[in-house]
């Protein structure tokens, strides 16, 4: 068996790296493998919702993810996923979105996590698809029934 629940918020970019195009990003997520499987202590399916706020674009998005969950001292991590919908607004439009891949790796010590993340926006509207990466700092729990590995 395996959980991990956070949420943080960090710093923002698109891979265009231009003026209007970097701020804040949020996020909540959730992940739990239940099973009594040597895979579901370390790997299981989550969820999550995404805030993105820069001058340009605001976005909300939320979507499935599967995370993998190292058992030792300071717990790192990795999520893949994809969005299931990111609604916002993308150079003062309507944005709509959706089955954007992003992907992050980070580590939990104690209730403190830190994490670094890569997604990229595929957009149905007019506007073009972007890329985005970020850091980000925040609170959670992640454990497993798995034995502890020292670091």
């Amino acid at each position: 068996m395996s959980l991990m629940a956070d949420a943080q918020a960090g710093a923002v970019s698109s891979t265009r790296f231009e003026e209007g195009r970097y701020g804040v990003a949020a996020q909540a997520a959730v992940g739990a493998a239940l099973g009594e499987t040597r895979t579901s202590e370390h790997l299981g399916p989550g969820g999550d919702v995404r805030v993105k706020v820069t001058r340009d674009i605001q976005q909300v998005g939320i979507g499935p993810h599967v995370y993998l969950l190292a058992s030792s001292l300071t717990t790192p991590y990795a999520r893949f996923g994809s969005s299931l919908i990111e609604l916002g607004s993308v150079d003062d439009d309507l944005s709509v979105g959706a089955l954007g891949p992003r992907a992050e790796v980070g580590a939990f010590f104690e209730l403190f996590v830190i994490s670094a993340f890569a997604e990229y926006d595929l957009r149905w509207t007019h506007q073009p698809h972007e890329g985005f990466v970020g850091v980000s700092v925040g609170i959670g729990e992640a454990m497993s029934t798995a034995p502890l590995h020292g670091d």
